[in-house]
């Protein structure tokens, strides 16, 4: 007899139930990536489909020689889409553009992934937190990828 009591996902009839092992490890410590200029992929949603979302196991292109290692946490991003600006600069904002260039909208973190298994050129991770469905194709960083203070000293005038 089996009881349930708390599921991430569904049950189906027909899935099997096996006992399971945490092969961690003494080295697994949670942390942030040395290299802070990482930037990946998701190259495949374990289950063999195309959409992620939280407890599920992502596969990425980037490893051990990335500098990334197990217990390392990086955020998923959803790039930004490329829309029309149909209210050019200077035309104001009640009067339309006429030009409609293309612009990128800022990239979107939706979720964070923790690395379980790390391979030389790609690695395992698990969703950890996720804000939105997760696809493939969307990119992975550093966490702290969008928030650096890089060019703050030019905002405080002497």
């Amino acid at each position: 007899h089996l009881r349930v009591l708390e599921t991430g996902r569904e049950i189906l009839p027909g899935d099997k139930l096996f006992p399971t092992e945490a092969d961690v490890g003494e080295d697994f410590v949670l942390s942030a990536p040395a290299n802070e200029d990482v930037i990946g992929q998701v190259i495949a949603v374990v289950d063999g489909v195309y959409v992620a979302g939280r407890y599920q196991v992502l596969a990425f292109n980037r490893g051990k020689r990335h500098g990334l290692a197990p217990g390392n946490a990086l955020g998923v991003f959803d790039r930004g889409m490329e829309v029309r600006d149909s209210f050019g600069a200077g035309t104001g904002w009640l009067s339309p553009a006429v030009n409609y260039r293309r612009i990128r909208l800022p990239d979107e973190r939706s979720a964070t992934v923790l690395l379980f298994r790390v391979y030389d050129r790609m690695s395992y991770g698990l969703v950890v937190e996720s804000s939105q469905t997760i696809r493939l194709g969307d990119f992975v960083a550093h966490p702290r990828y969008g928030h650096r203070e890089a060019g703050r000293e030019n905002y405080f005038v002497r």
